[in-house]
């Protein structure tokens, strides 16, 4: 990789790292928080590929109404490294 390609990469990284960090409020640890975010993509795609669900993709609806309803009803789904996800909608299964 040249010197450029370093400074970006550096640069995409602290953007990854915190700007989730201010934009969801997370507490995860950064590489955490992360992790989930890239393995919950990847289970996506497969399921795009496959119609395979897994990991949180395979939970079921906690919060249908979104970020924006009533917080004490908004329920949580815990990721494969332990992030607490709200879960606002889930893929159909091939049989659906």
């Amino acid at each position: 990789m040249d010197h450029e390609g370093k400074y970006m990469a550096f640069l995409l990284y602290d953007l990854l790292i915190n700007g989730a960090q201010m934009v969801t409020g997370t507490t995860l640890e950064s590489r955490v928080a992360l992790r989930e975010y890239i393995d919950t993509s990847l289970h996506f795609l497969k399921y795009l590929k496959t119609g395979e669900k897994k990991g949180i993709l395979a939970s079921d609806v906690t919060s249908s109404e979104g970020p924006l309803g009533d917080a004490d009803k908004r329920g949580k789904a815990k990721g494969q490294f332990g992030a607490d996800w709200e879960v606002h909608v889930v893929p159909k299964s091939k049989s659906e």
